[in-house]
């Protein structure tokens, strides 16, 4: 190979598009989004999802005088599980 060669070669390795970070770490859903995808209300959403593996929950438990906020993050794997389990009570 040539030093021309091998000149272009690099140039065309630095033309590329870097990967994006985003790829890198999972998608999670929102609890609004989770509800809208099974049709069912936010809270139901929190009671189904609390406490499953994989799920982030930045909720604020120490707070007794108010209402207790919550953030889930869910993401696809648990939402397939849900909605397999959903699908097997549909059948029976």
């Amino acid at each position: 190979m040539s030093s021309l060669e091998v000149v272009q070669a690099e140039m065309r390795q630095r033309q590329l598009p870097a990967s994006e970070p985003a790829d890198e770490f999972p998608q999670y859903f929102t609890s609004d989004q989770v509800a809208k995808i099974l049709q069912v209300s936010t809270d139901t959403v929190y009671r189904l999802f609390e406490g499953k593996a994989g799920v982030l929950d930045f909720g604020f438990p120490e707070r007794r005088s108010k209402r207790i906020r919550r953030m889930l993050r869910i993401p696809p794997s648990a939402l397939r599980l849900i909605q397999a389990q959903f699908q097997s009570k549909a059948r029976q």
